[in-house]
């Protein structure tokens, strides 16, 4: 009876999926799923190239800071996904922004470089990461990997924790 069960709530996911094509419907089944993404996010295009992300989901007792990423591949949301925006300085591509706002746990929005100017126009993809640090408070210490450099410490001891669904934006 069991496998009965899984079954026909297989094919009722496959069934919603085929009838509702959108991206959305198929992120949807894929978060029941897989447990994946944990929460959801807005993105807003602002008209002058940039876009605002926002979130209502805050950081818990080991949060470390929040990651904005982006497909840079327009009009592709399997494409692979990039940072664009960290509260640290983790990247050096173009689009990414340093935002200090990202290294508070209340912090709720994002708002991106000039995207068009980079990447033209298109359809592009958003997540928010929350990430936290490996270690509980009171054992970030050196004899668990912890320099006393922040940047360092973030970029070796940290793990996304939760990932936002994702959030699409066309910019034009």
């Amino acid at each position: 009876m069991k496998n009965f069960n899984k079954i026909l709530i297989l094919m009722i996911i496959a069934g919603m999926v085929s009838l509702n094509a959108c991206s959305y419907a198929v992120d949807v089944v894929e978060r029941a799923i897989t447990k994946r993404a944990s929460f959801s996010i807005e993105a807003t295009y602002n008209g002058n190239g940039t876009v605002t992300v926002r979130w209502d989901e805050t950081g818990g007792s080991n949060f470390a800071g929040y990651e904005i990423y982006m497909t840079t591949e327009p009009d592709n949301e399997y494409a692979g996904y990039t940072v664009i925006g960290a509260g640290y300085s983790i990247s050096s591509i173009s689009l990414f922004k340093v935002d200090s706002n990202l290294q508070s746990a209340t912090a709720n929005s994002f708002i991106t470089k000039d995207i068009r100017s980079i990447l033209g126009n298109g359809r592009f993809f958003f997540r928010v990461g929350i990430i936290a640090w490996d270690e509980d408070p009171d054992k970030i210490t050196a004899e668990n990997g912890y320099t006393g450099d922040i940047l360092t410490n973030y970029i070796n001891n940290t793990d996304i924790a939760e990932i936002s669904g994702l959030a699409m934006v066309d910019i034009y």
